[in-house]
């Protein structure tokens, strides 16, 4: 009987180290993901690892559409109609997605990027190695100490929760943007109880 528990303990440890390496060799390979092709990355497997370790509000299912998004650390996997595609690499600019949101009607994802302090907005229907159409950057947002993002009732702003306020940004906020409707300025900032 001793003897079982110790070859059961060992096979437990050994598929938690294989789970554990696959999820490093997912990361690893997602900041080099469509520029390194000497690796083979089977999405559909780290897929199924990363949601084990994921933050719940980075998950997000749409049945309706037979959508899931997937956010976490570098990887941003949109898993539709049985197939899993992925935003990776080191044009997404993605270092640690703290959380994220679904646009439908613009078939976007917007995610938090805290370790970059921006704002990233990806269509969902493009994927690989790609830029993001729009982003929020700059230290003068103070995204680097924001908790979440929301999208309004009317989604045309993006809600940026801090400790001690929100901060309302464009849909289609752009750093880059020349037009109005790009500006960076925050539309309104309302403070918070501490």
């Amino acid at each position: 009987m001793r003897l079982y528990k110790i070859l059961f303990f060992l096979l437990t440890l050994n598929n938690a180290l294989a789970a554990a390496d696959l999820l490093e060799f997912c990361f690893e390979k997602g900041q080099s993901y469509g520029t390194d092709h000497s690796q083979f990355i089977n999405l559909a497997e780290c897929y199924a690892e990363v949601l084990k370790v994921a933050p719940a509000q980075n998950i997000h299912h749409y049945p309706q559409k037979k959508l899931s998004i997937l956010a976490h650390l570098n990887l941003l996997f949109i898993a539709q109609d049985n197939a899993v595609t992925l935003i990776a690499g080191e044009q997404s600019k993605l270092k640690n997605i703290q959380d994220s949101v679904v646009h439908l009607a613009q078939k976007n994802i917007i995610v938090l990027d805290r370790e970059q302090a921006a704002i990233y907005t990806f269509p969902y229907e493009r994927t690989g190695n790609v830029a993001p159409i729009y982003q929020i950057i700059g230290k003068q947002h103070n995204l680097q100490f924001a908790n979440s993002i929301t999208l309004d009732a009317n989604q045309e702003h993006i809600i940026v929760t801090f400790n001690h306020s929100k901060k309302f940004y464009r849909i289609k906020a752009n750093s880059d943007g020349k037009k109005p409707e790009n500006k960076t300025t925050p539309t309104q900032i309302i403070p918070q109880d501490p």
